[in-house]
């Protein structure tokens, strides 16, 4: 179990502060290129929030918080990239790509129909601020698409990876099992055969003794250590396959 939280935890680092890492190198650039983009309100929200957000998952203890709470830093990432979306053409919509393949790669399909639906509102309410137009409609139904392939790729090679993974797990259970089995049989054997009165060992094809009850050891005067090793293949009493 603390294994399964520590995991968790450096997956939610992961996912955080690759999209903090592209969100910062960005506004490295807006500030190069052209700082006047944050005249408006909304870029320096959407970035401040990401920050929060960030700094909020390097702190909070993961192995504590219930599954069902882990989604709500994609969700606030989806809404933090609208607002630095807003009054600027969804130029910043590519960054949804990476709360969307958070919630693709962890999370079943109602899930993530519902961040599908948050984008969705965060781009309806920039669409309201605007005049209609048929290219604001255009990048509505593009950006969604686009969104949904990638979401829809990353969801099924996570099922397919967690898959195999459940395979592989049960295979090695299962030969873990047949291991334990076989061990349990010989060791059975091993006392069944220690209990006889008679001389009994058991040959490899090179001469060695591999295995020897007392009564033989005994009789032919070798240590108990030494089984396994002496190569007397013609005193053997009785040999046993």
């Amino acid at each position: 179990e603390a294994w399964y939280g520590a995991s968790r935890t450096r997956s939610i680092w992961l996912w955080q502060l690759v999209l903090a890492a592209a969100v910062v190198v960005i506004t490295l650039a807006i500030l190069a290129v052209d700082p006047r983009v944050f005249a408006t309100w909304t870029l320096p929200t959407g970035i401040g929030l990401i920050v929060l957000t960030t700094l909020a998952t390097l702190v909070i203890p993961w192995h504590r918080v219930p599954n069902r709470w882990v989604i709500v830093v994609p969700l606030v990432d989806i809404v933090a990239i609208g607002a630095m979306g807003m009054t600027h053409d969804l130029r910043f919509s590519f960054l949804w790509v990476f709360p969307l393949a958070w919630v693709a790669t962890y999370y079943p399909v109602r899930k993530i129909l519902g961040a599908f639906a948050l984008v969705a509102m965060v781009i309806t309410i920039d669409a309201i601020s605007r005049v209609p137009s048929s290219a604001t409609t255009l990048r509505f139904v593009i950006v969604l698409l686009c969104l949904a392939f990638i979401a829809t790729t990353i969801h099924v090679g996570a099922r397919k990876t967690w898959a195999f993974k459940t395979l592989l797990q049960h295979q090695s259970a299962s030969l873990a099992t047949q291991v334990h089995n076989a061990s349990a049989q010989q060791q059975q054997m091993s006392q069944m055969i220690d209990g006889l009165e008679e001389a009994v060992a058991r040959i490899n094809r090179q001469g060695r003794i591999v295995q020897a009850n007392r009564a033989y050891v005994e009789l032919y005067g070798l240590e108990a250590a030494a089984v396994g090793i002496a190569d007397n293949e013609a005193a053997v009493t009785r040999f046993v396959l």
